[in-house]
């Protein structure tokens, strides 16, 4: 097995948000400081290299950079009702109703803001937005998202193989 892993000092993240447990209970807002780490498997070398990886550091960083310093709303959560009024929006759940500029939001097209689905939306992004540059020579790749010291998911999928 051959593997390149891409994990670069920039490749990071900070953000608010809150977790929802129900319909009736999330988390308080807060943040965390992520961090990624993208593995790739690769199939066969040509050349000295399996390809010029350089398109996904330059995709990981442009998708940390969008999150960065930003308070990130699921847009897919049953138990939130969001409106958009003037530069604001406003989340609805169970009783509360709060109010963000828009500037501030970011809406991810997530069911919860967890480990779980921030890891599956940087990983299928990646391989939406680099899929030309990586299918031919990589048999998986894998994405660790890490919100601090022991507190980690890691997501891996398989690749077709085209030739």
């Amino acid at each position: 097995m051959q593997m390149i892993e891409l994990f670069k000092e920039d490749m990071k993240f900070s953000i608010a948000h809150f977790t929802i447990f129900s319909e009736k209970e999330r988390e308080n807002i807060h943040g965390h400081n992520y961090n990624l780490k993208f593995s790739l498997e690769l199939r066969n070398i040509k050349n000295g290299m399996a390809f010029n990886y350089r398109d996904i550091k330059k995709k990981l960083r442009e998708i940390c950079q969008f999150l960065d310093e930003k308070f990130i709303l699921q847009l897919n959560s049953p138990f939130l009702e969001l409106k958009e009024k003037d530069n604001c929006i406003y989340v609805s759940f169970d009783n509360d109703e709060m109010k963000f500029l828009k500037r501030d939001i970011v809406l991810l097209p997530i069911v919860n803001t967890t480990l779980e689905c921030f890891g599956e939306y940087i990983l299928e992004r990646i391989y939406r937005e680099t899929a030309q540059t990586i299918l031919l020579n990589v048999a998986k790749m894998s994405l660790k998202i890490s919100s601090g010291p022991g507190q980690s998911f890691i997501k891996e999928v398989e690749l077709p193989d085209l030739v």
